[in-house]
């Protein structure tokens, strides 16, 4: 009974120490990016846009790994075949190419209606 505990909270482990990586990640490189473009509106001559200059530099950062993370954690989601949005599985079908259109996967969430088409050849598509 014990046994069956910790393996169900290994799991959400993962996820914590996941979350706390890329937590680590965007607080270093948001503070990086904020003392660089501070020191640089500084060195150009705009002191008082330093500030301002470093905040938006961090929100940059920041909105791009933000971006980066939601992009790897939906490709773990389809790989897995599970929904991104509410974890229902997800059905997957492959269309090959034809001489007017390159071959594309489709993943279709029947629970919540989400949809992705991505284009892929496989080799057994004609070329």
């Amino acid at each position: 009974m014990r046994l069956a505990r910790v393996t169900s909270l290994r799991p959400l482990a993962e996820h914590v120490a996941t979350s706390a990586a890329w937590l680590a990640l965007v607080v270093v490189s948001a503070l990086g990016w904020y003392a660089t473009g501070r020191g640089l509106a500084f060195r150009l001559g705009a002191p008082d846009l330093a500030t301002g200059v470093g905040l938006l530099c961090a929100a940059i950062v920041v909105a791009t790994l933000f971006a980066w993370a939601r992009g790897d954690a939906e490709a773990r989601s389809l790989a897995a075949l599970r929904c991104p949005a509410c974890r229902g599985r997800l059905e997957s079908r492959h269309e090959h190419a034809v001489a007017s259109m390159p071959g594309r996967q489709l993943w279709s969430c029947s629970a919540c209606g989400f949809g992705k088409i991505a284009p892929l050849t496989c080799p057994g598509c004609a070329a």
